[in-house]
């Protein structure tokens, strides 16, 4: 496409994409390829829609050279911030949504200021155009039909897949048998790696706590978690699994964990998926489960969390409307039934993640756990989960931009 401009009304009443990518990444280049399959489907797909609601992605662009830039251009049939060499523009976009890594795509509402999700690159990426109109309800419905088509923990496990592989191993090498795994009240898996921060800090910090807690209430035979790895290497493999009470899928059996991460939709990590001892999948995203009740949502079934999820609400419904916070200049609101990447967010304070209720800064997107705002206001009350300051978030997009010191958004 040429590069000539366009007036910003022609986003006006459309969903809108903004993608941010940078060309020389084979990570952002295969997302883009993804995205240009299902572009002109769902530009389709909103016109024909009753409410008549547009879509179009706007390209927030990385690259450090216009030549870079206008080579990402050619593909693309949508359209793009104008490039700027000192990258402000994109680094301030991508402090106002937390955007960390690419490829990432922010999704905007039709009335400009609704944030639909920060994590578009997953449901694109996992529902294709069928994603669209991105909205809570939408996408908890495609939820439901995921679930009906993963209703048993894939055979590729219990059975073994690789057909010279049945045992899966303890950290120190030794095997453990499929068939002794079972007879256990539930089992986990957990997509993790040593390369990313956030995922060793949900081992150490969520799940390590959780499975000892469990297993010390409840028994040995309560729960079992098996690594499931995406670490690029042995070397980090065996350094990541060594910190892990629990067992793993061997690092060669790159063929299980492709067929397990395609079965459950893995589209990033951490990841964990819950299931019953029978194979039942009761959660997907288990993660958001252990972030916002630890040890006291097992055994995991549906009914007990949604029991523990009344609870909750109950508790932060006595809690202040609003906020003030000596880390942040404005006043922050306590955000009920938050959907957004299943209800995770990162806490501006403490730099930990939570899930759930929270206090929230819309002008600055600036997150803040209930506890991290007054220890009174822990909504856990369990001690499972502190909120200590535990520093993780990924920096690779910050060092990528060379961001300066945050700045008050306008």
């Amino acid at each position: 496409p040429s590069l000539g401009k366009v007036e910003t009304k022609v986003l006006e009443g459309k969903i809108v994409g903004l993608l941010f990518s940078v060309e020389s990444n084979k990570s952002c280049s295969n997302f883009v390829n993804k995205l240009l399959g299902i572009y002109d489907e769902i530009q389709k797909i909103s016109t024909a829609g009753a409410g008549g609601v547009g879509f179009e992605v706007v390209f927030v662009s990385g690259d450090t050279d216009e030549a870079s830039f206008k080579q990402s251009m050619k593909k693309m049939p949508w359209l793009a911030l104008p490039f700027d060499v000192k990258g402000a523009t994109t680094a301030k976009l991508a402090r106002r949504f937390k955007v960390e890594v690419m490829p990432s795509l922010v999704l905007v509402g039709s009335n400009g200021t609704t944030l639909l999700s920060r994590y578009g690159y997953s449901l694109v990426t996992r529902f294709g155009s069928k994603a669209f109109p991105f909205t809570q309800e939408h996408i908890r419905d495609l939820e439901k039909v995921e679930d009906q088509n993963a209703s048993k923990l894939p055979v590729e496990l219990k059975d073994g897949a690789h057909e010279h592989r049945d045992y899966v191993i303890r950290n120190d090498g030794s095997k453990v048998s499929i068939q002794s795994l079972q007879g256990f009240k539930c089992y986990g898996l957990a997509f993790v790696a040593h390369w990313y921060p956030t995922a060793r800090a949900f081992v150490d910090k969520h799940l390590i706590p959780l499975y000892e807690q469990i297993r010390a209430r409840h028994g040995k035979r309560s729960i079992e978690i098996i690594f499931v790895s995406d670490d690029v290497n042995y070397i980090e493999f065996m350094e990541f699994f060594q910190t892990m009470p629990w067992l793993a899928l061997p690092f060669q059996d790159r063929r299980t964990e492709l067929i397990l991460s395609t079965k459950l939709n893995v589209q990033s990590i951490p990841a964990f998926a819950i299931f019953d001892g029978d194979g039942k999948l009761l959660f997907r995203e288990g993660r958001s489960v252990i972030l916002r009740h630890g040890s006291r949502a097992y055994p995991f079934t549906p009914h007990h969390v949604s029991k523990l999820d009344v609870i909750q609400r109950k508790r932060a419904s006595k809690l202040p409307a609003d906020v003030k916070h000596p880390q942040h200049e404005h006043t922050l609101d306590l955000v009920r039934d938050w959907y957004d990447n299943f209800g995770m967010f990162v806490c501006d304070a403490c730099l930990d993640e939570g899930n759930g209720w929270f206090y929230h800064c819309e002008r600055c997107s600036w997150d803040l756990h209930p506890a991290c705002a007054n220890p009174k206001f822990d909504l856990q009350k369990s001690g499972s989960t502190d909120f200590r300051c535990y520093c993780y978030r990924a920096n690779i997009f910050k060092k990528m931009l060379k961001l300066q010191p945050k700045e008050t958004l306008t």
